[in-house]
Formats: structure tokens, sequence, C-alpha cells
């Protein structure tokens, strides 16, 4: 029995062994899965403190991304605000280029118009001497062969001297320049036969050569002086004898004190200012101004020529206007294609900005979650060692069962925890693969802005070797420019010398020249008087020869004839005055138009046609206004004639609708009787006298009945047609009415539209009127038989 009770008490011993063996062991197997958490742990924390710096250093990255692009965003937006800027001054530049070329093109529309007047009027000849003018039509008509051109049409002159050539050629400007003295004879015997006018020619074959000495030279070179006129001219080299034999002693200054102040000097014949005064080799001086002084043929040549200039200086502008405006067009074009441009560049690194600034908040929150798992990892891992100590301590304490218990608990919460850390390590190592994307692509778009980096680098590399190429040809001319100054300062002192040289054999050959220029003037003053005689005793001759010629064309005999004939005339002593005179009150008359008497002929017609045409506009005017006058006066009289009946028959009317009442017609104005107005003031029984209008609406209806009465018995009518005349009224006034009617049935019908029953028995034939369909009128005649009786009824027609 001992026995049992010991073995039993050993087996339980044993049995109390065994289970505090196995309570060891499941304590063991507990410390060494917490051990085995720990350093899962450890490793989990190791990894996220590795990935802490990448974290770091991706939003720094990504930041850095950020700033570039922003500060590449705000430099498009200066560029586009460059371009937009540009754009607003290229659209004001091209609006001024558009006014401009408006400008233009009324200028042009201006001088074209100019140009065709003045064209106009050079090409009718309009000015032009009579027997010139004869001799160019027939030219064109084919009445004369050769070539003739007038002296104004020869040359070309600039408008400021236009005034002072015409004044020098005076009606030498209408000389007709011939090839040869045939031609001239040509035309004279034209002229002669038709009796056309006079004209003067100017044989090419017949001119003498143009000489010109040094003092001529000189007076060239004096102040105020502009030239010698037939320097100022641009001539064709065949007419050139001619403009120098007209104008080769002709001097044109700036003004008439300059004019003046050279008329003591010698060499020329005539001193001719800009606006047209002139001084004489005589020391006559003429000048002023007529009213009415025209353009000559010269001038308005001049005009021609400028206006055509101008208008191909004005075209110039308008076409460089147009290719300017084309060119900003252009530019605009490229600049909104820059523009276009820099906005794709701009929504791009928006685009590139907000992806950065999200992929940093996205770093930024992983760096967040990744510090809160490494906080919640460390403070797990230090609550598995204190339960790992615990349970050293504990082992022998604390009942294995329950130690097992809280060690399965604490298996579960290892377990959940270990799946929560590898989901939350699932999760870092995501976020660290996108970091890396991101990473990666700032890393593209810092690759693609270093290459740009690169390729400004190399543009500028390459425009290096241009600098150093302009820097070496900058120091060549440098030096070159050095060695100029050298030469420059040798040449300087040589023409020093050279200069002091030939002052003093200048002085020498003043004093040669003044012994030489004194003999000089001698022979010039000599040949000077001499070609006057010879051009005094030419022009004596031609007219000598021109009167013979008369003598025997109009008398039929010759000079001497003539002079056998001649009765002797003396002449008074001031006769000499006397001519001068006369030709100073010519001149005085300015140029003489000759193409006056034609266009004075054709005003003259033309004004005699319109006097007639006025006359019998004047003489109808006074037939009509006496017709209108007598016509008023009729009218007047029959209309106050009239007026008198009615007046009286509207009396006797009124007098029968109203017994007992008067009734009175008045003019409005009585001195004007045709615009005058008619008042109607009448008395009714038992009331005070009274205008039409102050009256009640049946009171007024039938004043107005009497007054259509008594037109009616003045001048009846055969139709009258009344609209609801009786509406307003009563049953007495409507019999009254009707008796009315009655007294002119003998002269009018009567068509009577009325409601009333009492007209409508009144009378004979009724007409209805009935609408079967819409917009369709159906009219219903009914004649009403009466009895025989001996007063007439009404003929009347009723719309009911």
């Amino acid at each position: 029995m001992r026995l049992e009770e010991a073995l039993a008490q050993a087996e339980a011993e044993l049995a109390a062994a065994q289970a505090l063996v196995a309570a060891r062991d499941r304590a063991e197997a507990e410390r060494s899965a917490r051990r085995e958490r720990l350093r899962r742990i450890d490793e989990e924390l190791d990894g996220i403190r590795q990935s802490l710096p990448d974290l770091d250093e991706g939003v720094a990255e990504a930041e850095r991304v950020g700033q570039e692009q922003a500060e590449l965003l705000a430099q498009i937006d200066a560029r586009r605000a460059e371009i937009q800027a540009a754009m607003q001054q290229q659209q004001a530049d091209e609006q001024a280029d558009h006014q401009a070329q408006r400008t233009l093109k009324e200028q042009m529309a201006q001088l074209e118009g100019r140009i065709r007047g003045l064209a106009a009027t050079l090409d009718s000849l309009e000015g032009m001497a009579q027997g010139a003018k004869a001799v160019l039509l027939a030219v064109r008509e084919g009445h004369l062969n050769g070539d003739f051109e007038p002296v104004a049409d020869a040359f070309d002159v600039e408008p400021a001297y236009a005034v002072a050539i015409e004044t020098a050629l005076g009606g030498a400007a209408h000389d007709l320049i011939v090839p040869d003295e045939a031609h001239a004879r040509q035309a004279i015997h034209f002229l002669k036969d038709r009796r056309a006018g006079r004209a003067t020619f100017q044989p090419l074959t017949l001119m003498r050569p143009y000489h010109r000495n040094r003092e001529m030279e000189a007076l060239a070179q004096r102040p105020g002086v502009d030239g010698w006129a037939n320097d100022l001219v641009a001539v064709d080299e065949r007419n050139r004898p001619v403009i120098d034999s007209l104008l080769g002693r002709v001097l044109v200054v700036d003004d008439l004190d300059t004019a003046l102040a050279l008329a003591k000097t010698s060499g020329w014949n005539r001193l001719v200012t800009r606006d047209g005064e002139v001084v004489h080799g005589s020391g006559a001086v003429s000048g002023g101004k007529h009213q009415r002084q025209g353009s000559g043929v010269v001038q308005r040549r001049s005009e021609l020529l400028a206006a055509e200039q101008e208008l191909k200086d004005t075209e110039q502008r308008l076409q460089a206007a147009v290719a300017a405006g084309e060119g900003r067009e252009a530019q605009r074009a490229g600049l909104q294609e820059d523009l276009a441009k820099l906005d794709s560049a701009r929504d791009a690194v928006r685009e590139d900005l907000a992806n950065t600034k999200t992929w940093a908040a996205s770093l930024g929150h992983e760096r967040q979650m990744t510090e809160r798992s490494q906080a919640r990892l460390e403070k797990e891992a230090e609550e598995l060692k204190q339960e790992n100590e615990e349970t050293l301590v504990a082992v022998d304490l604390v009942p294995l069962q329950a130690k097992r218990d809280q060690c399965m608990k604490d298996a579960s919460a290892l377990m959940a925890d270990a799946q929560g850390g590898m989901a939350r390590l699932k999760e870092a190592e995501a976020a660290v693969q996108e970091a890396q994307r991101r990473r990666m692509e700032a890393e593209r778009r810092r690759t693609r802005l270093s290459q740009a980096a690169a390729d400004h680098e190399m543009r500028a590399s390459r425009l290096a070797p241009d600098r150093e190429k302009y820097e070496a040809e900058e120091a060549m001319w440098a030096e070159r420019a050095e060695a100029h100054e050298a030469d420059v300062a040798t040449l300087t002192e040589k023409l020093t010398k050279l200069r002091e040289t030939r002052e003093a054999k200048a002085q020498e050959r003043m004093e040669t020249e003044r012994g030489r220029a004194v003999a000089q003037a001698e022979a010039d003053t000599h040949a000077e008087a001499k070609h006057r005689a010879e051009v005094d005793f030419a022009r004596t001759e031609s007219r000598r020869a021109i009167l013979v010629e008369r003598l025997l064309e109009e008398y039929g005999m010759t000079a001497e004839e003539a002079l056998e004939r001649a009765p002797v005339i003396t002449l008074p002593e001031d006769a000499a005055k006397e001519v001068g005179q006369i030709r100073r009150e010519i001149r005085s008359l300015g140029e003489v138009n000759t193409g006056a008497i034609e266009a004075y002929e054709r005003l003259t017609e033309r004004y005699d046609t319109l006097k007639v045409q006025r006359d019998d506009v004047v003489g109808t005017m006074e037939d009509l206004e006496s017709s209108m006058q007598e016509l008023d006066r009729l009218t007047r009289t029959r209309f106050l004639d009239t007026f008198a009946a009615v007046k009286v028959a509207f009396e006797r009317e009124f007098a029968l609708l109203f017994p007992g009442g008067t009734a009175d017609l008045t003019l409005s104005d009585p001195a004007d009787a045709l615009e005058s107005g008619v008042d109607i003031e009448v008395t009714l029984p038992g009331k005070r006298r009274q205008r039409l209008d102050l009256l009640s609406g049946g009171e007024r209806s039938l004043s107005a009945v009497a007054f259509l009465f008594a037109l009616l018995a003045v001048k009846p009518t055969p139709l009258v047609i009344l609209d609801e005349v009786d509406a307003p009224l009563d049953g007495r006034n409507v019999e009254r009415y009707i008796e009315g009617l009655r007294r002119f049935t003998d002269r009018s019908q009567f068509l009577i539209i009325t409601h009333n029953p009492v007209t409508i028995e009144a009378a004979d034939v009724w007409f209805g009127v009935t609408m079967n369909e819409p917009g369709v009128s159906t009219l219903i005649p009914f004649t009403v038989p009466r009895p025989e009786i001996t007063e007439p009824v009404v003929p009347a027609a009723f719309l009911k």
C-alpha cells in the first residue's frame, strides 16, 4: 500500500516534473519566437533607416527640380510678355503703315489728276503764240512736214528757276526750233498762205558758237548768283546752240537787291531774279505782278515734270511702305509662331511642375509614414525585450498553464504585428519604387536641361572663333589707322608746302592776269559792241525784209516805189519818250495770250447762247406769273361768287331744318380769300349765336347736312354717298333730313348707309350685304313696292 502510494507519489512528481519540463520547453519556444520577431523588426528598422536618406534625397531633388521648373516658367512668362509687347508694337506699326499707305494713295490720286490737267493743257497748246500754235497744229494734222519743236519744250528746268527762265525767254519761249532754214521757209509760207499769224524760228544750222569769258565765269561765282540761265536748264545737245543763244547771256540771281548790286558789272545782257524781276543791260528795271497772272508754258512743263517726279517718289514710298508692311506681317507671324511655341513649352513646364509638386508631396507623405512605422516597430521591439526578461524571471513562479496561455496570446499578437509590418514594408517598398521612378524622371528632365545648356555652350564655342576673328580684324584696322594717321601727317606737311608754293605762283599769275584782263576786257567790250551792232543790224534787216515782203504782198509795190510815194512825216520831238512810255504800258499788260482771242470768241458764243436761253426763261417766267395772276383773279372772283350763293342757300336750308333758326358763313381772312378758311356760325331757336364746334353731336350733324344741301343747291352732283349721317339725329330731325333729301331727288341720286328704320322706310331700293363665306360678301337688292304717289321717292341704297 505504501509502495503504491510511493509509486503514485513518484508518478505524480514525475508528471509534475514532466509538466515543468514541458512548460520550460514552451517558454523557451516563446522566447525563440520573440527573438525571431525582434530580429525581423531590427531588419525592418535597418531597411527603414536606409530608406530615410533616399527619401530625404528624393524630396530635396523634387524641390530642386521644382525650383528649376518655376524659374524656367518665369523666364517663359517674361519672354511671352516681351513677345506680346512686340506684337502690340507691330500691330501699332502696321496700323501706322496702313494709314501712311492711304495717305500716299490719296497723294498719288491728287498728283495723277494734276498731271492729267497739266498734260491736257500743254497738249492743247494753250498759251502758245498764234503762229507757233498754227504751225504745230498743222504738223499734227499732216499739213506740214518736218521737225518743229517749241523752245519751251526743248529743255527741263527745276521749279525754283521756272519763273526766271520763262521771264528770260519772254516771247522766245514760243519760238520753234527747226533743223535748218528750209523748214523755217516752209512754215513761213504756210502762215502767209493761211494768214494764221506770225512765228519765230530758230534754225540749228544758223546758230553761232557760244563763248563765255573769264569775267562771265567770275560773275557766276558771286554771292546770290544762281548761275547763267543756259546752265540751269537740262537740254539735249542737239538743241544746246539755241538755248545758249537765247539764255547764254542771262544771269539768274536770288533777288532784286542782288540784281541791282550787279547792275554796274558787264558781261551780261539781262539779270533775272527767281521771282521774275529783270535788270536790262541798258539799265532799265522791270518787275511787279499782274492781278491775274497765270503760269506760262515753261512753268507748266516744270510743274508737270515736278509732279511726275513727285508721283514717282510717292509711288516708291508707297512700295516701300507696302514692303515694310509685308515685312512687319512676316515678323508678326514669326512672333506668333514663337508665342505658340512658348505657350506649348509653358504648358509642358506647368504640367512638369505640377507633377514635381505631386511627387514631392508624395515623397514627404511616404517619409512621414516611414517615420511612424519606425517609431511603432521600435516600441514593439522594446516591449518584446521586456517580455523576454519577465519570462526568464517568472518561469518557476507562474503556473505553466497560465504562462502558456499568455505565450499563446503573445504569439498571436506577434503574428498580427508581423503581418502588419509586412504590409507596411510592402507599402514602404512601393513608395521607394515610386520615389525612384520620379527621381529617374527628374534625372531625365535634368539631362534635357543639361543638354540645352550644352547646346548653348556649343553655340558660344562656335561664336568664339568669330569673336577672335573680329578682335584680330579690329587690331589690324587699328594698326592701319595709326599708319594712315602718320601718312596723313606727312601728306599734310607736304600739302602745306605745296600751298605756300601755289600761293606764290598764284600771286605772280594774278599780276600777269591783271594786265591780260584789262586787255581782254577792252577786247570783250569791242566784241560785245560789235555783236550788238550785228544783232541790231540783223533785226533791222529782218524787219526791213518783212516790210518789203508785206509791201509786195499787200500793196503790190517795191520799197523804192513806196519811198517815192510815201509822204514825209515829221516826228515830234518827244516821240522817243512816247514810244518808251507805250512800250512800258505794253509790258505792264503782261504776256500776250494769243489763245485769248479764240477763248473770247468761244466764251462770247457761249454767253450769247446762255443769254438767249436766259431771256427765254425770263419771258416764260413773266408769262407764267401773268397767267398765275389772271388765274388767281378768276379763281377769287368765282370763289367769292360761289361763296355768296352758298351762303344764301345755307341760310335757307338751315331755316328749313331748324325752323326759327338762322345761320351765317364768314371768311376767316377776307383779304386772302383763296387761302382763307370758312367759319360757320348758327343761332338755334331759343339759343344764342355760336360756332359749329360748340354744338351737340346731332345739332352739328344737322348743320353739316344743311351746308351739304346748300352746296347741292348751288352746284348739283349726279351721285351723293351719305354714310350714317342720321346716326346722331332724333326722330323729328330724321324726318326733316328725309324731307331735305326729297327736295334734291330730281337732280341727284343718293346712296345712303344707315341703320335708322325711318330712313330705310323712305328709300325705294334696299341693298342688303351678307357674308356667306369668310371674306366673300354678297349683295342682295330689294325694290320696295310703293303705291302711286305724287311726291318723288328718294332713290337710295341701304347697307344693314
